[in-house]
């Protein structure tokens, strides 16, 4: 255990870092002069220097070093970065097995949404409303994967699609309603981004999403309401 007067001395070499300007040699001198050398050893440096300390290598200069290493080392290094996190296992699978084929890893996330929807709580709003962010959070994921405007696409597309097709009471509640109208906003905005080829398309299937929109909009407000007596 530090005695008093070490604890004192700690709490002066603190003050000295923290609230002493720090500009020159000779004010640097004269912090040094006033700390026994025992002491100095336990001097932290300043927020500033752990910055400076912390910083981490551009991406050129990690280019740079990654084309010196070896195969080997190169190896030990990539399954490293994979063992690290999963969600690096799953870009390095997805580089690796996937990349060359866009229209099935689409399909196999398709298949993937088709499954969530099949377990949602649809009775419980709530619950419907945690397993709905959960998809989303899934597909946001592999769009990161995949940096292809055309997957987020057809990954918001056949979410909407699935989500007017299940039991969610999206109407109901304001929180689904808002979760529901935020992806077709996104949707609106990815679609813009896409190839003129194939944006045609695109906003051919938003068409008709919304104008099932408005014929369910219709069917709500004929139901008449029925009165207590």
């Amino acid at each position: 255990m530090f005695s008093r007067q070490t604890i004192g001395l700690f709490g002066l070499c603190w003050q000295l870092q923290h609230f002493c300007p720090d500009n020159d040699r000779a004010t640097r001198r004269e912090k040094s002069c006033l700390v026994p050398n025992n002491i100095k050893c336990y001097i932290l440096p300043s927020l500033p220097e752990l910055c400076r300390q912390m910083k981490s290598a551009t991406i050129h200069e990690i280019k740079q070093e990654l084309t010196a290493l070896t195969p080997q080392k190169l190896l030990d290094v990539t399954l490293r970065l994979a063992r690290f996190k999963k969600e690096n296992k799953e870009l390095l699978n997805y580089l690796l097995f996937e990349s060359h084929n866009l229209e099935g890893y689409i399909e196999s996330v398709k298949n993937e949404i088709d499954e969530q929807f099949a377990t949602l709580p649809q009775a419980n709003w709530y619950l419907a409303k945690k397993g709905l962010r959960k998809i989303i959070r899934g597909m946001n994921k592999h769009g990161k994967y995949t940096g292809s405007k055309e997957f987020e696409v057809e990954i918001l597309l056949h979410f909407c699609n699935c989500l007017k097709q299940s039991d969610v009471p999206i109407y109901s509640y304001k929180a689904l309603t808002n979760l529901y109208e935020m992806q077709l906003k996104k949707l609106q905005i990815q679609i813009k981004l896409v190839h003129e080829d194939l944006r045609f398309d695109y906003n051919r299937k938003l068409e008709i999403l919304l104008h099932q929109e408005d014929n369910i909009s219709l069917v709500k407000t004929s139901v008449p309401k029925i009165k207590r007596k």
